[in-house]
């Protein structure tokens, strides 16, 4: 006689067990979703990211009505969100260089601080690419600062630098007048909205370290600042635009991906501009899903 498992909590002298199960994480994704797909976004802007409060939570981002990546923030989500505001008004997009920045909205929940918000941030990303959204969680744009080694690497065809590749003459202001390239450089590479990666004789005290580089004026672009840097350092030395950041070395080294690079030869600078090679082989390799708060977009070499 075939007998059938009786449900949890039913009456039967065969059965003494049975077995229930209480689904946490999925009912958790499910509230999230819920909650934070009910709530209208926002301009990516700094007078909206002010007025969030400063705790740990998860946010959406939107280009335009879709959502391209969700992201986490263990400490506080103004602090977070305000890296990005930074990060998206360097980048272009389109044939007319519009920022991208303008384009983007976002969304976002406080998560309680005995809840990590590692777990939610991955129940929404798993949520929302299999909807095929979230597509910046895939191609590197929470990555930081790749390293020296993957410079002369073909940046990939789908990743995030080469869909939106850095503003050369976005506005920067850095001290006028005389300045040494040491200091120079550490103020440039603070109020770049991208990274600016050099050679560690710069930080040194002696050298070329001690090479004064001629700033000009106080309000001036990307572009204007690598000439000036090129243009008072000994010849020999290469600035570089790659999609994603920019850095200074000595020159020789050919960057397939390079946007434009900077050299002095008798004197002259003479800015180059490239013809990016992407590698269409393979997919973005996925390094991070999500942020780490731990690491800044602009950290130190």
């Amino acid at each position: 006689m075939t007998r059938v498992k009786p449900m949890p909590g039913s009456r039967d002298s065969t059965y003494h067990s049975a077995e229930f199960r209480l689904n946490i994480i999925k009912a958790m994704a499910d509230q999230l979703y819920d909650l934070i797909t009910q709530l209208t976004p926002a301009p990516l802007t700094m007078a909206n990211i002010n007025v969030l409060d400063e705790k740990p939570g998860i946010y959406q981002l939107y280009r335009g009505e879709e959502i391209v990546y969700v992201g986490k923030a263990d400490k506080s989500l103004p602090e977070r969100l305000g890296k990005h505001v930074v990060k998206l008004s360097g980048r272009t997009v389109g044939p007319d260089h519009a920022k991208l920045v303008d384009e983007m909205h976002f969304t976002c929940l406080y998560v309680l601080e005995d809840l990590s918000a590692v777990a939610p941030e991955r129940l929404m990303i798993k949520r929302f690419q299999a909807k095929g959204e979230a597509a910046w969680n895939a191609n590197g744009f929470g990555r930081n600062d790749p390293g020296k080694e993957r410079d002369t690497s073909a940046v990939k065809a789908g990743h995030f630098d080469a869909l939106f590749p850095i503003n050369l003459d976005v506005g920067v202001k850095v001290a006028p007048g005389r300045t040494l390239s040491e200091g120079f450089l550490a103020e440039l590479k603070l109020r770049l909205p991208y990274n600016l990666r050099y050679d560690g004789s710069f930080k040194s005290k002696a050298g070329v370290a001690l090479t004064e580089i001629v700033a000009g004026d106080a309000s001036t672009t990307a572009r204007e600042a690598f000439m000036r840097v090129i243009q008072s350092l000994p010849v020999g030395w290469q600035l570089t635009a790659l999609p994603g950041y920019a850095i200074l070395y000595p020159s020789g080294k050919t960057y397939p991906s390079a946007l434009a690079w900077w050299t002095k030869v008798e004197g002259v600078v003479h800015e180059t501009v490239g013809t990016p090679e992407f590698d269409t082989k393979g997919s973005v390799e996925d390094e991070a899903t999500g942020d780490d708060e731990g690491l800044s977009e602009f950290s130190a070499d």
